[in-house]
């Protein structure tokens, strides 16, 4: 069987932290590694962009101290060599961290490898043709050292109708979560059980992960 977890409020996969507000939801789908996933996301994604064309993705770096001005100042050419105008790469003027929000072509798949550490770099997808990055950089900037549930409950907040994707690995296990409003997560999940998946609890997903759930366990 193919599963997929929906959960009320902000459910981190690999976190005990979460946030229990019923107005936003979280869809996990899983599976036993990242290439198994991978498929099954980039059939889902293709139906999503559908309502939420934009996809953004953002990183930061997670630290902020050079050693010296010239490495800070490599640093940040090699970053702003990747950038392109649709893009916006800013300094924290705080915390002394680089971040990032990139423009993503939605005509081709993402490298789902390059989002596996969600503390520090998610997926974005929403519908707004037209976005202020620096006002959604400025949103995310308070997540500089790490992406935690409360600065994503303050970004859905704020842009009600976007999604933040997360991708995680381990040896045992590929998550993919998408967390957003309740409204959003439902259609979402409607997409997700057209791929046949079946929703199981929470609290049977290691069982999934050991190997040991078939489809007719509760």
């Amino acid at each position: 069987m193919k599963p997929y977890i929906y959960s009320s409020g902000i459910d981190l996969w690999e976190l005990i932290e979460g946030s229990n507000d019923e107005s936003l939801s979280t869809v996990t789908l899983l599976e036993h590694s990242l290439p198994e996933i991978k498929a099954p996301w980039e059939s889902l994604e293709e139906q999503l962009l559908k309502l939420w064309p934009i996809r953004l993705k953002w990183r930061t770096l997670e630290f902020g101290t050079f050693y010296s001005k010239s490495a800070d100042y490599i640093l940040r050419k090699r970053l702003e060599s990747q950038m392109t105008p649709n893009d916006l790469l800013r300094k924290n003027t705080k915390t002394g961290i680089y971040s990032y929000i990139k423009s993503i072509e939605n005509t081709l798949p993402i490298d789902i490898n390059e989002y596996t550490y969600p503390r520090c770099t998610v997926l974005l997808l929403m519908k707004e043709k037209t976005i202020e990055l620096n006002a959604l950089w400025e949103t995310l900037s308070h997540a500089d050292k790490s992406l935690t549930s409360p600065h994503i409950y303050n970004l859905i907040k704020t842009y009600k109708n976007i999604i933040v994707c997360r991708f995680l690995e381990s040896d045992t296990e590929a998550a993919i979560q998408m967390i957003c409003s309740k409204e959003n997560a439902d259609i979402i999940a409607r997409e997700v059980k057209r791929q046949n998946r079946t929703e199981i609890p929470m609290s049977s997903a290691h069982l999934y992960i050991n190997r040991e759930l078939d489809i007719h366990t509760p």
